[in-house]
């Protein structure tokens, strides 16, 4: 897929030079009902992480640690910190690692490269000890799954009231699941906060 700035529609996404979804300044994405819906599918998680990379990544303080002041502390928690840098073109790299008890170091450095901010947190959320590692299907391929439900159900005109109803209940599900893990990782933004 290729991107491209169009004066017109904030930002198209093509693909083989056909576009195949139209993201507004708002983010929100209009798809070309004569493309093929699989590319679409792919389209919104990656529109909304990289929204989610940049908006966390902007916030974020610079870390205290001199040797690793390139980078930035997105979250804290139990002596973790998970970082984030800047590489230019687009790429940020993330990595997790464990605090010294006197804050002045950091040890056990696990990266993640090209945007992989989704293993990031996972592995963040791991270290920390905010959640155990037992999530059958993960925050990436829920946020998937959800974005396809949604884009069926604007879609599909065709879609009878029972089928809507279980997407909606589907949707809902899903957001349920999604919630504690967002939960998590807003304790240990306050945590941060705190500590500041």
């Amino acid at each position: 897929m290729d991107s491209q700035t169009n004066p017109d529609e904030a930002f198209v996404v093509s693909y083989h030079d056909q576009p195949t979804a139209f993201i507004q300044e708002d983010g929100f994405i209009l798809y070309p009902a004569d493309r093929p819906k699989e590319l679409a599918f792919r389209v919104a998680p990656i529109v909304s992480q990289v929204w989610e990379m940049e908006r966390a990544y902007q916030e974020a303080p610079p870390m205290n640690v001199h040797s690793v002041s390139e980078y930035r502390k997105l979250l804290e928690y139990n002596r973790h910190v998970l970082a984030a840098r800047y590489d230019g073109e687009g790429e940020f790299r993330f990595v997790t690692w464990e605090i010294n008890a006197e804050r002045t170091g950091l040890a056990l450095g696990h990266y993640f490269y090209q945007n992989e901010y989704g293993k990031a947190k996972e592995d963040f959320l791991s270290r920390s000890g905010l959640a155990e590692k037992t999530t059958f299907i993960g925050p990436h391929e829920l946020s998937v799954i959800r974005a396809a439900l949604l884009y069926r159900g604007a879609q599909d005109r065709d879609m009878g009231v029972e089928e809507r109803e279980d997407i909606d209940r589907l949707l809902h599900q899903i957001d349920a699941r999604l919630l504690p893990i967002d939960e998590l990782l807003l304790e240990a933004e306050k945590e941060a906060d705190r500590e500041r």
